[in-house]
């Protein structure tokens, strides 16, 4: 066999490997959310904003500090449309349940290698709410970060229902109209 033809075939062959290898199931949880506008966020308990603050984050069911936060794992947050302010009244968010009027998908990078591609990248859902009686409530977000080895479909990274309800425990609920 001709030098040329042995190279022809392992390049197949790797190649091959390579497509089987990144078509194989993620070790991520592929399933999509299925937020859309017009679903409903349930808050069933009231929420104080800190001091200083305009978000709350919650990840495995409680609320946590930005700080305690396990990044790898989905974490979301209620957030304001302003910063709450050192000497004024607290922001208390009452149970209500927001529309969601807007639902966006995005992504950041946080590190990259030597060629330019990413590592790790933040996959976040943006889902913008509406409510006439605390419009100071201005969006709910849920994110987590992982670690990207090669290039695949990203939109599988991005937080799903499950992983959603882990998060935010049974202190805020998302309804499908």
């Amino acid at each position: 066999m001709s030098m040329i033809k042995i190279i022809l075939r392992t390049g197949l062959i790797a190649g091959l490997i390579f497509t089987v290898g990144c078509a194989t199931q993620s070790p991520y949880n592929t399933a999509q959310s299925s937020v859309d506008p017009g679903s409903l966020v349930q808050i069933n308990r009231p929420l104080e904003i800190p001091n200083g603050k305009a978000r709350l984050y919650f990840q495995n069911g409680v609320e946590i500090t930005w700080r305690n936060i396990e990044k790898m794992i989905t974490y979301c947050s209620i957030r304001m449309r302003d910063r709450h302010k050192a000497g004024e009244p607290k922001i208390i968010i009452s149970p209500e349940q927001f529309e969601i009027i807007k639902l966006r998908r995005f992504n950041d990078y946080v590190s990259r290698r030597n060629d330019n591609s990413p590592t790790m990248v933040i996959f976040e859902l943006e889902m913008r709410l509406n409510s006439t009686e605390q419009p100071g409530v201005m969006a709910l977000y849920c994110a987590k970060r992982v670690m990207v080895m090669t290039w695949v479909n990203t939109n599988q990274y991005y937080p799903n229902n499950t992983e959603i309800i882990t998060a935010l425990g049974d202190t805020i609920e998302i309804k499908s109209p």
